[in-house]
């Protein structure tokens, strides 16, 4: 048996097989039986609810295309929210040799998929393009100084009041900005965003770290880096100074504070003061001021070597 073509109601109805005969009443009435199990395979129908629209579906309503009039699109959906709009738990879009695929799958996640079917090692594998110009799709521009090529944000949907990803409810940020430009191409960096004041939604997102091969020093934090393991690095320096403390060598700008004990082969100081020491200054040549009052005492333990003069006012002890 073939499948059949139905009108029923100014619906098209797919039959598999013949139909069924209809019935009809004493005043001429023809009643259709319902199409149900395997008879039915599919049905182009009008929306009893919106005459200017059409869908095109299954035996199930899951498996429908609807076409409304106002030019939107939706598939399992009978009320599609955008011009393109696909309701289903996954859904992938797949390259004509299976080897690249796009999949939203049911647990919200967004996989690219690549498949190489070959020994030899990929250099890229599965990859995300976020591509940006100011020029228009059949004649693109570069870009310039300035201008964000690709942005990734972590939203809080139940706070984007204004329905503007890049503040209102984002929580975290990940963005790349032009830095130079040139004939030959461009640079960027790569900045990470985070909210500083959930009192406001719609704060700008505030970078707490950038990285740019264009800046000096190429990465840059704005409040600190704490770790649980040692940072190894060829230099330090601390503070805003662009002097090159060298391999192996540390640079303080300004003030350091040591809560445990200092180790060092060698100590040079312009000035050192000490509480032990409090009012004494060493120079590296000449004469060296200890104590500031008649009434300190110095001790000494062991033996004192003087070559030349020891002047004194008074001097208490025992033998010389």
């Amino acid at each position: 048996m073939g499948n059949t073509i139905q009108l029923r109601g100014g619906n098209i109805h797919l039959v598999s097989g013949s139909t069924k005969t209809p019935i009809v009443d004493a005043s001429g009435s023809a009643t259709f039986p319902s199409l149900t199990g395997s008879e039915y395979m599919g049905s182009f129908q009008l929306d009893p609810n919106d005459p200017t629209s059409l869908y095109i579906s299954g035996s199930g309503v899951g498996n429908l295309m609807y076409m409304s009039g106002s030019g939107k699109v939706g598939f399992g959906t009978t009320n599609p929210k955008t011009n393109f709009d696909i309701k289903a738990d996954t859904f992938k879009v797949r390259s004509s040799d299976g080897r690249r695929e796009l999949e939203f799958t049911n647990d919200g996640r967004l996989a690219t998929k690549k498949y190489a079917n070959q020994e030899v090692s990929e250099s890229k594998g599965g990859e995300i393009l976020l591509t940006y110009t100011p020029g228009t799709f059949e004649n693109p521009k570069k870009a310039q100084i300035g201008e964000t090529i690709g942005t990734i944000s972590w939203v809080d949907e139940s706070y984007n009041i204004i329905n503007k990803y890049d503040s209102s409810g984002s929580v975290a940020q990940i963005t790349s900005t032009i830095k130079t430009a040139t004939e030959e191409g461009v640079t960027g960096d790569i900045q990470f965003k985070i909210n500083v004041d959930p009192g406001d939604p719609k704060a700008p997102m505030v970078s707490m770290m950038n990285i740019s091969a264009q800046a000096y020093p190429p990465i840059t934090m704005k409040y600190g880096l704490q770790t649980d393991d040692y940072i190894r690095a060829k230099a330090l320096r601390v503070g805003s100074s662009l002097i090159d403390p060298g391999n192996g060598n540390v640079y303080i700008e300004g003030n350091a504070t040591i809560l445990g004990s200092l180790t060092t082969d060698r100590l040079t100081t312009n000035t050192l003061v000490t509480n032990v020491v409090s009012s004494s200054i060493l120079f590296t040549s000449g004469s060296n001021i200890i104590g500031d009052e008649q009434s300190d005492i110095h001790q000494f333990t062991g033996s004192v070597s003087i070559t030349g003069s020891l002047e004194a006012t008074s001097i208490n002890g025992g033998s010389f």
